[in-house]
């Protein structure tokens, strides 16, 4: 499923009607929607799926009956954030009810996948592990407030969607190069890390750090962030290498890109250069070899990315080392 610039007013105007049909007669439903609400950039069945299940929490929190408020409302750059997020604009969709709220070690646990309190009546407890995920793969968080007879907040955010403007996917040129990029890559991987970066790229303007690495979940092992302090020729700064490239890597030095803090990396500074100022994915496979050990397979892809959505602030490169010099057709080759 892609990713699409979603009207937050259209979406939760859908599913009002849906939300008070489920909701007992003994829980009073109310709807707030804020004025010019903007577009966020989400999987559209997902978010809906996401918002259902909150609803659906909020009404079985209040088996006596009670208050449900949904509410959608702009959260403006520089207001008070989740810690986990930038600094940039977010769309928040609270939903509050007003039942039994929950005992600290609940909350503790509430986001964890199969912990539930609700067994008896058949509960699964993946719901709102299902919404954290949501929110985490598509650059916002989930913020739970809950306390026992208070009743629960729940506030998803997600990123504002830029201007509306053409895709990444819509560009025939820049689509073309991505095909081109995709032909190249040797490992599944690496193929199904450019298709997610390529799903996030939101209207004229590049994926958030926190949603790839959040697609990428499985791949953090074999993955690397960079912080990027802009320039002609920017400085990086290594923030997060996975255990199994470190472990890989050893002491060992695959060219001259000198990174704060740890080894060297890469064949060459210019491969994460280029991906900064292209803005654009840049991809290497070559055979390597190491004084006294065996020739192997080089293999990295550079994704860039944007806090604000615009500017490239930070790169996850993908690096794979393989022992198998069969997998490529060529000894060098570069894509951009």
């Amino acid at each position: 499923m892609r990713t699409s610039i979603v009207n937050c007013t259209d979406s939760l105007a859908r599913l009002q009607r849906l939300i008070q049909r489920f909701a007992s007669e003994q829980i009073t439903c109310s709807f707030d929607i804020g004025p010019s609400c903007w577009s966020v950039m989400a999987e559209r069945a997902q978010l809906d799926a996401a918002l259902i299940n909150l609803c659906v929490n909020a009404r079985d929190a209040m088996p006596n009956g009670g208050q449900l408020r949904v509410r959608v409302q702009n959260v403006p750059e520089g207001s008070r954030l989740p810690p986990q997020l930038p600094r940039a604009d977010y769309v928040e969709f609270l939903v509050a009810d007003d039942g039994i709220g929950m005992e600290p070690v609940v909350l503790e646990h509430a986001t964890e996948a199969f912990f539930t309190t609700k067994e008896a009546s058949g509960g699964t407890g993946l719901g709102l592990a299902m919404v954290a995920g949501f929110a985490s793969r598509s650059g916002g968080a989930l913020v739970i407030e809950s306390a026992p007879k208070r009743g629960t907040t729940v506030r998803l955010l997600l990123p504002r969607a830029p201007e509306s403007g053409q895709t990444v996917n819509d560009d025939p040129i820049a689509s073309a190069k991505l095909d081109k990029v995709l032909e190249y890559i040797r490992t599944p991987a690496l193929r199904f890390a450019l298709q997610e970066w390529r799903a996030l790229c939101p209207a004229q303007g590049l994926p958030r750090p926190i949603a790839i690495e959040g697609r990428l979940a499985e791949q953090a092992d074999h993955s690397m962030v960079l912080a990027v302090e802009p320039g002609a020729s920017p400085n990086l700064r290594l923030l997060r290498m996975g255990s199994a490239l470190e472990l890989a890597l050893g002491n060992k030095q695959l060219g001259a890109l000198q990174i704060e803090g740890s080894i060297a990396v890469g064949t060459l500074a210019a491969a994460y250069r280029r991906a900064y100022h292209s803005r654009f994915p840049s991809y290497e496979y070559a055979k390597y070899s190491f004084e006294g050990d065996a020739p192997g397979v080089f293999e990295r892809l550079i994704l860039p990315t944007a806090t604000d959505g615009k500017t490239v602030s930070h790169l996850v490169g993908l690096i794979r080392l393989s022992d198998n010099l069969d997998v490529g057709r060529n000894d060098h080759v570069e894509a951009e």
